[in-house]
């Protein structure tokens, strides 16, 4: 048994992690819970219950949270003792952050039923929650066009390589050897995640036709691009704000409240 330790303070594991009794009796309740409310409700439905929208719309995504839920309930009276050790037990334990999405979509709709003025939280949720397709779309047309100029600049790159010693351009060829590499280097480099300026600086040995190219995805991407795709979102959160029935509602009473206490 391969033991490993971990010190944060006094606190030590070695070997697995205990379940505490508390959470195990509240996973349960809660899976119970939840797999009864669901239940209940296709019994009203009956005989024809919507397994996909339902009443709130994300049906489908509540019965695969009450799938997940389930299986840890199972993964825990089954592999007692061994969170930390068994691959099954983990990669449920880290599905479970669908139940914590899932309150972000609930929490609002409650709060609003409630009448507790989380008006604005219902918004943002449903904006955010509107923006799946368009980002999509736009991942898919970013990996286009990043394989478009990766694969341009990958093959300069290797025929560079291979007139010269490739140990003299060490970085050049990490950030630049493959397409896939090429690819990430641009990615990072478009949002952050490294300075154009640095990659820049590693392909200045080539040619000024590949340095030129570098430099049009650069400009293109942060004039062009970034702007266009910002521009989207935001019209998708304006237009799911404005269709929003219930925040038309919401709003006609506020300005309604302001009439009346003039």
């Amino acid at each position: 048994l391969q033991i490993a330790s971990m010190n944060a303070g006094n606190l030590q594991y070695k070997g697995h992690i205990h379940d505490q009794a508390i959470f195990v009796i509240l996973t349960d309740l809660f899976c119970l819970f939840t797999t009864m409310d669901m239940l209940f409700q296709f019994i009203l439905e009956c005989p024809r219950p919507d397994c996909i929208r339902g009443r709130t719309g994300y049906r489908l995504f509540n019965l695969i949270v009450i799938m997940e839920q389930i299986l840890q309930v199972v993964s825990q009276h089954a592999q007692p003792g061994k969170r930390s050790m068994s691959t099954f037990r983990t990669v449920v334990a880290q599905s479970s952050i669908l139940r914590l999405i899932r309150a972000i979509f609930i929490l609002p709709e409650i709060a609003g039923k409630m009448e507790l003025g989380y008006q604005d939280l219902r918004v943002m949720v449903r904006s955010l929650a509107g923006t799946l397709r368009p980002l999509v779309w736009c991942a898919s047309l970013l990996l286009v066009i990043l394989a478009s100029f990766g694969v341009f600049i990958t093959e300069g790159v290797l025929a560079h390589l291979v007139e010269h010693d490739s140990s003299n351009y060490q970085e050049l060829s990490k950030s630049f050897g493959t397409l896939g590499s090429t690819m990430l280097s641009l990615y990072k480099g478009i949002l952050g995640g490294v300075d154009w300026g640095e990659l820049y600086d590693s392909i200045v040995p080539l040619g000024w036709i590949l340095r030129c190219s570098f430099l049009l995805f650069i400009c293109f991407n942060f004039i062009a691009m970034l702007n266009i795709v910002s521009a989207v979102f935001i019209k998708m959160a304006f237009v799911r704000s404005e269709n929003d029935r219930q925040f038309l509602i919401w709003k006609e009473l506020d300005e309604r409240r302001i009439f009346l206490d003039m």
